[in-house]
């Protein structure tokens, strides 16, 4: 009977000493966690490892492209900066060793100014899980400046739950005497069922035949497109901000801001009619951070934990007494 008791009591030790270098693991693990960041506009596969049950994200999108100025001397038609794309952080649950989608937004293009020696061009809207609007172009009349485009959406789908951080408008070109208007900061994040499926941003509107500087494009989703301005008459609108959004059962803890690390969603300053005249800047590329969960492990008992320092004494003990062991020679 006592030697069944002793054989019960061991297994229970083993079985505490279990539970409790299994808690000791997941807590080096939760501790340990690496996040993996993806900084260059384009689609990646990330990889659950085994035993994580959430993710906690960072999505920033691109921000809107900078637009052209007017090259009337001594004139104020310098064009209007990019609006800055949006910054979102969420927790996402997850299956262990499933993938998720990552996209990462790119800035939208700078707008041009004509006859300046570059060929009049609205700023390309960036790519992204949607892509945004392509600034307006300038008037063919005269030297007015072209709309920066619209910043590409960054976002995080897995399992149909999906945090996207929209992108910045474009900036208005310049319009001889009237500056373009800056674009539009990517908004903040709402729970929307149409998140999945939102289109790309609107391009910017452009005057034809006379002169005024061309509208800054919509940052994606769904920004809309600046207006086109008329020379001594109207600025040129800049283009709205992307709209951020989420949806999914799996989505908590969603926190929304207008991104503010220089160079991460940044929108691109406007041409500057200047004596130095400065041509416009493209907004920078989004950002992605994707940082592992540990599963929950059970919480040892104050009894568990006693066992398993008192096992790790007796191992220490143990070996310590088998470096002090005669040899059998001696």
């Amino acid at each position: 009977m006592q030697q069944k008791q002793s054989v019960q009591g061991g297994h229970a030790t083993r079985r505490a000493w279990t539970r409790g270098a299994v808690a000791v693991a997941a807590l080096t693990l939760a501790a340990g966690a690496q996040a993996d960041d993806y900084a260059a506009p384009g689609i990646y596969a990330y990889n659950v490892p085994a035993g994580v049950t959430s993710i906690t994200v960072r999505v920033v999108g691109g921000g809107g492209g900078g637009g052209g100025y007017d090259v009337a001397r001594g004139f104020s038609g310098s064009g209007g900066a990019g609006g800055a794309a949006a910054d979102v952080s969420a927790v996402i649950a997850v299956t262990p060793l499933s993938t998720v989608s990552v996209f990462v937004g790119a800035g939208g293009g700078r707008g041009t100014s004509d006859g300046d020696g570059n060929t009049p061009a609205g700023g390309m809207g960036g790519t992204g899980r949607f892509a945004g609007g392509t600034g307006g172009l300038a008037g063919t009349s005269g030297a007015s400046g072209s709309g920066g485009g619209g910043g590409g959406s960054s976002a995080v789908s897995v399992a149909g739950n999906v945090v996207q951080a929209g992108g910045g408008g474009g900036g208005g070109g310049g319009s001889w005497g009237y500056p373009g208007a800056a674009g539009t900061a990517g908004s903040g994040a709402v729970s929307s069922g149409a998140c999945a499926s939102a289109g790309a941003g609107v391009n910017g509107t452009s005057v034809g035949g006379s002169d005024g500087g061309g509208g800054g494009g919509g940052g994606a989703p769904l920004g809309t497109a600046g207006t086109a301005g008329r020379d001594n008459t109207t600025a040129a609108g800049g283009g709205g901000g992307g709209q951020s959004c989420y949806t999914g059962a799996g989505v908590s803890v969603v926190t929304s801001a207008t991104a503010g690390t220089p160079g991460v969603g940044s929108g691109g300053a406007g041409g500057q009619n200047t004596p130095r005249r400065v041509a416009a800047v493209a907004g920078s590329a989004g950002f992605v951070s994707v940082v592992p969960t540990a599963a929950p492990a059970a919480v040892p008992t104050l009894g568990e934990w006693s066992l398993l320092l008192l096992g790790a004494a007796a191992a220490a003990l143990g070996m310590r007494g088998m470096r002090r062991r005669p040899s059998a020679g001696g």
